[in-house]
């Protein structure tokens, strides 16, 4: 079994020395001993210690409190704070970070270690309660089947989204009313309206199951449903309430056939994909791509021009769905150079040869004339597209209203590429701005969508320096090993297997 691993943050050296002998003795492993709050940011997103030991005052803008809240927010590490500081005012602001515990210096090892265990086990319990109420509440939210809960009298406490859909209803026009009034039901051969059965669950102790009713939604629609009532019971096994689950029978044909057409045209743009470690001209790429639930707007990919010449691009079109979906896929067919006269990246003469290879930015400028309508709900996306000129190690950019690449250079120092350009589709003419630079053997260039910057947890957001410190700390690893790193802290960030919105990384380097 593997020891608990603990973080110290103190500045002063030699009690940090002491602090840490302390905790070996008792049989922990230190990961490490810091001194300054940024420091302790930086190392927690690498060791994800058990615990964190935290002085109040140590270097740097933030004390040991700002540190601390700062890790709960983002990482959810039990801290305890360590301090010859007693005052009132130090406790209160300690108090508002959510610690583990508070031991004043000097202090005994006994006291240290009954400190740290009791933390320890706090912050498991935490863990699971917290871990239970995300899980069971994800299962609520993600139904198919409407759920609704009552107390035992009918009064309505809780109704999952699928229940509101279905009823029509907002939340504030359902919390607090009795199922009675909100919950309307007909015989399905008469259309007489039939009372719903909440007494029976309660009195019986028994579910009523499978009634086969017509619903009446706020609009007044009628909805075919399936619907089960069953007592809900507490810890001490007496009922508390009533929950009503329930299916809309109407839309289970077109449910399969939406989430088919989803599927069909996730695996559609998966297979548009370049391959994971190709290489075309001496320029390797590599990727992660995670459509949203709803369909993706993102699209990547990155084709031979001629024998010196690679292009690539990333777009991102605005919403999601099928529509979304279609649009990428209509533009991946504009940026391939085999699409003869519909292309847009290279000239033609009479003959159908081609003479010349289209600037990053007219090709923009190009897409913008075709996918320009004079419609309130004209679709736009932003793009990145770009040349490479492996023969001369020069890379040329061009952007539209995308968020700016980023490239790291072989001695590990890291620009954004700031063209400037407007979103296509936007305006019917746009003016777009160039950008080169020179890409050289052992530089890497990344392209990413919004979807994984603003990929959200507890309010924050992942944010572009989490994705600059994978890339810095990936410098002397492979792409592949970089693209595995960057999903593991995504997945430890947002900790869900499907996401609300598109998540596209895509990673170029020169050989």
């Amino acid at each position: 079994m593997s020891k608990t691993q603990i973080m110290i943050v103190e500045d002063e050296g030699l009690v940090a020395l002491e602090i840490k002998e302390a905790l070996e003795r008792m049989g922990y492993d230190v990961s490490h001993v810091v001194s300054s709050g940024d420091d302790a940011l930086n190392k927690v997103v690498t060791d994800r210690p058990d615990l964190i030991l935290m002085d109040i005052r140590i270097q740097g803008k933030k004390d040991g409190i700002d540190t601390a809240k700062a890790i709960h927010d983002d990482y959810n590490v039990p801290v305890v704070y360590l301090t010859a500081h007693s005052d009132e005012k130090t406790l209160e602001r300690a108090k508002l970070t959510e610690s583990y515990g508070y031991i004043l210096k000097p202090f005994k090892d006994q006291d240290l270690k009954v400190t740290i265990e009791i933390a320890l086990s706090k912050a498991e319990k935490e863990k699971d309660i917290v871990g239970s109420r995300k899980q069971y509440s994800l299962i609520l939210r993600s139904l198919n089947e409407g759920v609704i809960v009552t107390d035992t009298k009918g009064i309505i406490k809780y109704a999952n989204e699928t229940a509101l859909a279905i009823l029509q209803y907002m939340p504030a026009e359902i919390l607090g009313k009795n199922i009675i009034k909100i919950f309307k039901l007909l015989d399905k051969e008469t259309k007489k309206s039939v009372p719903i059965p909440i007494t029976k669950p309660v009195i019986e102790n028994s579910i009523v199951a499978s009634l086969n009713y017509l619903l009446v939604n706020k609009q007044g629609r009628e909805i075919q449903i399936d619907c089960s009532i069953a007592p809900l019971k507490n810890g001490n096994q007496v009922t508390v309430g009533i929950i009503i689950v329930f299916k809309n029978l109407d839309d289970n044909k077109r449910d399969k056939e939406i989430q088919l057409e989803l599927k069909r045209s996730k695996e559609y743009q998966l297979n548009i994909l370049p391959e994971k470690g190709k290489t075309i001209n001496s320029i390797t790429c590599n990727w992660l791509f995670y459509p949203s639930l709803f369909g993706s707007g993102d699209l990547f990919n990155f084709l031979r021009l001629d024998n010196s010449h690679v292009a690539f691009y990333l777009l991102d079109v605005m919403g999601h769905g099928f529509s979304a979906a279609i649009l990428s896929i209509t533009i991946n067919n504009f940026l391939s150079h085999d699409i003869a006269k519909l292309g847009v990246l290279k000239s033609y003469n009479y003959q159908k040869q081609p003479v010349l290879l289209s600037a990053p930015a007219d090709v923009i400028v190009e897409l913008n004339d075709r996918f320009y309508f004079k419609a309130n709900d004209n679709p736009f996306f932003t793009l990145i597209y770009g040349v490479i000129d492996t023969a001369n190690n020069k890379c040329t950019v061009a952007r539209a209203g995308h968020i700016y690449p980023v490239l790291q250079k072989n001695n590990g120092d890291i620009a954004r590429i700031e063209s400037q350009g407007h979103a296509v589709g936007v305006f019917p003419e746009i003016q777009i701005t160039e950008k080169e630079f020179d890409f050289a053997t052992g530089d890497r260039l990344f392209l990413y969508s919004d979807g994984l910057i603003e990929l959200n947890r507890n309010t924050r957001e992942f944010s572009e320096s989490h994705i600059l410190d994978v890339i810095q700390k990936n410098r002397q690893k492979s792409l592949d090993e970089l693209i595995k790193n960057m999903e593991i802290l995504i997945h430890e960030w947002k900790q869900e297997k499907q996401f609300d919105d598109d998540i596209a990384f895509f990673a170029l380097e020169k050989e």
